[in-house]
């Protein structure tokens, strides 16, 4: 009965489509509809209409669902199957053998099969990709499953006996729980210190002219002169004016100095012979406020 079957699908006009449209609207028995009308499906009508005529017969049968093939490249050691190769075919029972695998899919003839396989439409992107290199598309795609794997691999999985496993190689000789809470506890206080570490270096100004903002600033609070980050080195050199007069008036030079290489470049390759002779001035003042 298999024999006949198969030998009828190869040989009287069925044909393989992923869209025959739906059975079973015009008439409650899909299943002759499909076997004597239409002749149109996939894997999964021909399966189950398969199972219904070899139990007719008299024979056991069943549809059995799965995967047929994987990629040709391996992904770290492993295939890697898709649901593109999901497949449907059928066992019927041999008195002899058992349950035998019988695929009536393949026995449509290659000239009626219709369509490509299970594949998405191109989109932009993907099509834009294709034209730019045909297959790379298909090398990002494996790039991923690359790195994903070995996430799933190395962290996802990672077991309590792979955290014993690793300790014994860290040089721990015999570790257990207590020795895995204080890796963690010590990893935590370093990740805690990192971060502080980081936020205060985010903190810092990282350009040139903040910086030297900063150092400015620096040594007018050591002046006792109250500075704002709104304000000027305009503002800054009239407020030591008029506090401290006369004296001030070369520190407030400097200031004025220093606004003016902010906006020329010509000015600006004194940054730091500047720096060194506005803190000299600065010290000079305070020693001056001394007396």
């Amino acid at each position: 009965m298999n024999r006949e079957l198969l030998t009828q699908i190869r040989r009287d006009g069925f044909g393989y489509t992923l869209a025959p449209g739906v059975y079973g609207e015009t008439t409650p028995d899909a299943i002759d509809e499909f076997w004597f009308d239409r002749k149109l499906g996939f894997c999964e009508h021909f399966a189950s209409a398969y199972v219904v005529l070899m139990r007719a017969a008299g024979v056991p049968a069943r549809v059995v669902t799965g995967f047929q093939g994987a990629d040709p490249n391996l992904q770290d050691g492993d295939l890697i199957v898709r649901m593109s190769q999901a497949h449907a075919w059928a066992e019927f029972w041999s008195p002899s053998g058992g349950w035998q695998r019988a695929d009536p899919t393949a026995a449509v003839a290659p000239e009626r099969v219709q369509g490509r396989p299970l594949r998405p439409e191109p989109g932009l992107f993907t099509g834009a990709l294709d034209q730019l290199r045909p297959g790379l598309l298909t090398d990002l795609r494996a790039v991923w499953e690359r790195l994903n794997n070995r996430w799933q691999q190395s962290v996802l999985n990672f077991s309590t006996g792979d955290q014993m496993s690793l300790l014994k190689r860290l040089g721990f000789d015999n570790p257990d729980w207590t020795t895995l809470g204080q890796v963690a506890g010590a990893l935590l206080t370093a990740t805690a210190v990192i971060g502080a570490g980081v936020a205060a270096w985010q903190r810092r100004p990282h350009d040139p002219w903040s910086r030297q903002r900063l150092r400015v600033r620096r040594e007018l609070d050591r002046l006792g002169l109250p500075t704002r980050d709104d304000e000027t080195p305009r503002r800054w050199a009239a407020s030591l004016v008029e506090r401290h007069g006369a004296q001030a008036e070369a520190v407030a030079a400097s200031l004025l100095q220093l606004e003016a290489q902010r906006y020329r470049q010509d000015l600006a390759a004194a940054t730091s012979q500047w720096q060194r002779l506005f803190a000299a001035q600065c010290a000079e003042l305070r020693q001056g406020l001394t007396r």
